[in-house]
């Protein structure tokens, strides 16, 4: 097959994705990958890789050697932006380009908070310790997943066709991760996070299959084995950055891919879920505290779990709060 085939191939699962075409057969079911509810599984991982990148700075219960692979939960948080990214940019079509663009970035800022806001304070105390410039400190994907998203909105506004677009896509993925082999940029956050980020855009653009013999759903069966493989694969020593660069480019992806084909909603995942910032952001108090303080590690957590359940109880009275001021307005 030539590449002129191929790209017609592609364009045409695009575009069938694109306009919601449903095909039905006995055992299968193919329709748009992007939930339009929340899915509690999502917010499950959300929960779980915080905490794995709070193992990763060494803030939990204990140490170990394994599960040292922290630094690659921050791309499945690239990962599963991107993956939404369309649906945030489809929001905003009709505006200016700027002017979408704006709507777009300020709303994903505007979600962090208070809490955001908190982190980056104590980073800068931290960098005023050190005295060297630190950028954002543990915060710093939020800057390069804002870059990121401008990148691909930027493509996106201006790209018509959807081949052109799949294959910018593909180009940025390959250049990302082939630059990450190159020791001066090894880990270079600007680099991570666009290639993570252009690998759920694209995770987002494959039509949803759902396969089902009778009442099993095999997308669930799939969904567990990549749960297992990737946690296996986090188990491995630090050094194996074979495993690392197939968790993220395979992995990650796929595993976002077909829980998205799932109906899950417990609110107790959602719970989880909405803590995974307030995890992620108040390590950056933990890392001013340990300047100042030896403490054992599980100190640390002991502290970091405080902390987000004063943020969480805040956020529960500002809404509340907001809930009776609406309802006075209605009466």
């Amino acid at each position: 097959m030539n590449l002129t085939n191929i790209g017609l191939f592609v364009g045409s699962v695009v575009t069938q994705s694109r306009k919601m075409v449903l095909i039905d057969s006995k055992n299968t079911t193919t329709t748009i990958a992007q939930p339009s509810k929340r899915n509690s599984l999502m917010e499950l991982y959300r929960f779980l890789f915080a905490l794995w990148v709070v193992w990763y700075h060494g803030y939990f219960l204990f140490q170990s050697q394994y599960f040292n692979h922290g630094y690659m939960a921050v791309e499945f948080f690239f990962i599963l932006s991107g993956f939404y990214l369309l649906r945030a940019i489809g929001r905003h079509q009709t505006d200016t380009f700027f002017g979408g663009l704006w709507k777009m970035l300020w709303g994903k800022i505007k979600n962090l908070g208070f809490t955001f806001v908190i982190g980056v304070v104590f980073v800068y105390w931290h960098m005023a310790i050190l005295g060297e410039p630190v950028l954002f400190g543990y915060l710093w994907y939020i800057p390069i997943m804002l870059l990121a998203s401008t990148v691909v909105y930027t493509l996106k506004r201006l790209i018509k066709s959807n081949v052109a677009f799949i294959i910018s896509l593909v180009v940025i993925i390959v250049v990302s991760y082939l630059i990450l082999y190159i020791p001066v940029l090894e880990r270079f956050g600007v680099f991570r996070g666009l290639g993570a980020l252009s690998l759920g855009v694209l995770a987002s653009m494959i039509p949803k299959i759902s396969l089902k013999v009778k009442r099993f759903n095999f997308n669930w069966l799939i969904t567990i084995l990549l749960m297992v493989i990737i946690a296996l694969l986090a188990f491995l020593p630090k050094e194996d950055l074979v495993s690392e660069y197939f968790l993220v480019l395979l992995l990650m992806p796929a595993l976002v891919y077909f829980t998205s084909t799932l109906k899950v909603n417990v609110k107790f995942f959602n719970f989880l879920g909405s803590l995974s910032f307030a995890l992620y952001s108040y390590q950056c108090v933990l890392r001013v505290l340990k300047c100042y303080f030896q403490l054992e590690s599980y100190w640390f957590f002991l502290i970091l779990i405080g902390l987000v359940a004063v943020d969480t109880t805040v956020k529960a009275l500002i809404k509340l709060s907001k809930n009776r001021k609406a309802s006075l307005a209605k009466a």
